[in-house]
């Protein structure tokens, strides 16, 4: 989803839901995208979450 960005109106965000007993911090998922995808795709805002709200769709 999008957040507001001063610089490009709106910048990519991630919400990350870990496995129970499992950790990570947001340094560990951009060391983990450097080597998968180009440095301006990495995500700068991230959200971790136990659970993802559920809707009826």
């Amino acid at each position: 989803f999008g957040v507001p960005d001063k610089r490009l109106g709106e910048a990519v965000a991630v919400w990350l839901r870990l496995k129970d007993g499992k950790s990570l911090n947001a340094e560990e998922v951009k060391a983990f995208c450097k080597g998968q995808i180009s440095h301006f795709k990495i995500p700068q805002y991230m959200t971790f979450t136990s659970d993802f709200p559920k809707t009826t769709s």
